[in-house]
């Protein structure tokens, strides 16, 4: 399948290997590009065009480098009308980190890495929708967020409400993080609610607040449910 860029460049699917499918796309990789194609799903699951092009333009530290969208077809209609049928952005490299096992050393890191890109996000005005444990990615150079479909510009927010926004959608995607893997590696036993937001704290005092122990996984332990 030919697909035509913003800037009439035309790349070939079909040259790309299947990657991985998800509820309203299929992903495809080719060296160090990744392919996001959508199913034949509803228009509100799709990308916009403007989001993609002001996350681009906005640069936002480890957030998934996009590349350009693509469409079946040419011509003003496809261009301006129509929603695009994928993009393509970098491919995160390296060996994936398992949280519950990482040090204290390796979550500073990331902790300063997504301060970063929340503060840049506030200075941008952009909110994270839809955030989720697939959505973030952490290997031994640290964490990136990928799938931006849903991020938003909310220009007459303060920055301290985009901030905490933002920080509560990384707190869920930790917490998930955390339940899986503890249960991937116990079984399945209940798990409280782990790490809290509050409301005027940073996510790394939120995070501080909650991992006391020599290791996330001492921490975890603490909020298994005893039967």
């Amino acid at each position: 399948m030919l697909l035509y860029s913003s800037k009439h460049e035309i790349i070939d699917a079909d040259k790309y290997d299947f990657y991985g499918s998800g509820a309203n796309s299929k992903v495809y990789v080719k060296n160090d590009e990744v392919l996001k194609i959508y199913k034949d799903v509803k228009i509100r699951y799709y990308m916009k065009k403007k989001t993609f092009e002001m996350l681009k333009e906005a640069d936002i530290p480890n957030l998934v480098k996009l590349r350009d969208y693509y469409n079946q077809y040419t011509g003003w209609l496809y261009e301006k009308i129509v929603p695009m049928d994928g993009y393509t952005m970098d491919f995160v490299d390296g060996t994936p980190v398992e949280l519950l096992s990482a040090d204290r050393k390796y979550i500073d890191m990331i902790l300063a890495q997504l301060e970063e890109t929340l503060n840049m996000l506030c200075e941008k005005k952009i909110i994270i929708s839809d955030s989720s444990m697939t959505n973030i990615i952490f290997n031994e150079n640290g964490v990136t967020l990928i799938d931006p479909d849903y991020y938003y510009r909310s220009k007459k927010s303060p920055s301290s409400y985009i901030y905490q926004q933002n920080k509560e959608e990384l707190i869920y995607s930790f917490n998930s993080i955390f339940t899986k893997e503890f249960k991937n590696k116990y079984g399945q036993k209940g798990i409280r609610r782990l790490l809290m937001s509050s409301v005027h704290g940073s996510l790394t005092s939120d995070f501080n607040h909650f991992y006391k122990e020599d290791n996330i996984e001492e921490t975890v332990k603490k909020y298994v449910y005893t039967f």
